[in-house]
């Protein structure tokens, strides 16, 4: 693996070589430099959430109950234009600026990403499940929205407080350290099986920068065609565990 690809993981000051990757499982955190862009991810371990919630205005109003069966990891913010133009060599996004989240990038151009940034790696990197992000969204919370009864001007970007997408980790994260699950951007999540061809629509989860205060809660999600290019929507990592 040539250097120019090499992957450094920091594990509470311990600096481990793409050769050496194995991760203690009482670490939460996962720290990845690819060429000078660092970014984290954050563990998930297994548990039950309720997907949907009874007041979802947009999404799922009926809920249910769904298990993490394997732990994983999640990035602690979307992926970002500094990233996605070292990986990829391009950057399509509407609004610029390295600290803000990637946009206008189809589902399938998402997924590429992960695949390149696997390639690049060594790990295998891929979009969260449906199931997987609102877990992490959530944060144990079985209230609408993460923060509970607190203003949801300190959490998330929407349009009461901003017209377009804004910098990563400039709002309070989630009881799980986790920022901008709602607001900012919404995020593609892994389709179930292949992309389906055509007028079939995919899902994107989390409110964004033009979002009213009901789309911003945890069970929101809406739907969009696998080649849809907006300035809404993003994407963010996930990995397995290891």
């Amino acid at each position: 693996m040539r250097m120019s690809y090499l992957l450094l993981l920091v594990l509470n000051g311990l600096q481990l070589s793409a050769q050496n990757t194995n991760l203690s499982t009482k670490q939460n955190r996962l720290e990845v430099k690819y060429k000078n862009v660092s970014f984290t991810l954050i563990k998930m371990a297994t548990g039950k959430t309720m997907i949907g919630h009874k007041e979802a205005n947009f999404g799922n109003s009926t809920p249910y109950e769904a298990s993490i069966t394997k732990a994983f990891y999640i990035a602690e913010t979307e992926v970002t234009q500094e990233l996605y133009q070292a990986v990829m060599g391009v950057n399509p996004s509407y609004h610029k600026g390295p600290n803000l989240p990637v946009e206008k990038v189809s589902l399938a151009e998402a997924i590429n990403f992960t695949k390149k940034l696997s390639q690049y790696t060594g790990k295998q990197f891929r979009l969260p499940t449906n199931h997987e992000w609102e877990y992490a969204c959530k944060a144990g919370a079985d209230t609408p929205y993460p923060w509970a009864d607190k203003s949801p001007l300190n959490y998330a970007w929407h349009h009461k407080n901003t017209k377009t997408s804004q910098a990563v980790k400039t709002k309070l994260p989630n009881a799980f350290g986790l920022y901008n699950m709602n607001g900012n951007v919404s995020e593609w999540v892994s389709p179930e099986g292949p992309i389906k061809p055509g007028s079939v629509y995919h899902t994107a989860r989390g409110g964004n920068y033009n979002s009213g205060t009901n789309a911003l809660m945890s069970a929101h999600f809406f739907e969009r065609y696998s080649f849809n290019k907006t300035s809404i929507i993003g994407f963010r990592l996930a990995l397995e565990n290891e």
